[in-house]
């Protein structure tokens, strides 16, 4: 019964479940990934943090999520996964959000959007569309960001969806 506690408990499992998350898709493991995911999107929100805060973390878990998804084969299910996600960074870029966390998250969830295409003539339009928007949020940002290392691995993701064929 330690409020206190239990905000630091869920603090830290939180983290865990994003950091473990995230290696499980980088590994391959998009099942593992997958659950993960789904724990911390179910996760009540941090109430110390903002409503924008809590959505922008929502979002990014749910490109996570979609992203697993996807690497197992199962491209509807991701996209409408995403969706809320892509409809949420669409929103705040047009409300003019800029910030380096903002536009490396947005562009990994039109990464994601792009693989989750299917390969028939309007699924590569959103992909080729997708890939170009993500490749230039990540030119956008400062000399600075472009060095930092998960920014250099999602711009190498979008180069090579860029250069290999769908599907």
């Amino acid at each position: 019964d330690d409020i206190n506690s239990k905000f630091v408990q869920l603090n830290l499992l939180s983290a865990d479940l994003y950091t473990a998350s995230w290696a499980a898709i980088r590994l391959g493991r998009y099942a593992q990934a997958e659950t993960f995911a789904r724990r911390l999107l179910n996760m009540a929100p941090d109430p110390t943090r903002g409503a924008a805060d809590s959505q922008s973390d929502k979002s990014e878990v749910r490109s996570m999520l979609a992203r697993a998804i996807a690497g197992q084969a199962r491209l509807d299910e991701a996209s409408t996964t995403l969706q809320p996600a892509l409809d949420w960074y669409r929103k705040q870029l047009a409300t003019g959000a800029y910030e380096t966390g903002f536009r490396a998250d947005f562009a990994y969830a039109l990464y994601v959007d792009a693989i989750t295409q299917h390969p028939d003539s309007a699924g590569r339009k959103q992909r080729d569309a997708d890939l170009a928007q993500a490749a230039n949020l990540i030119a956008g940002e400062s000399a600075e960001a472009q060095k930092m290392a998960d920014v250099k691995y999602l711009a190498g993701l979008i180069g090579a969806a860029r250069t290999t064929p769908q599907g």
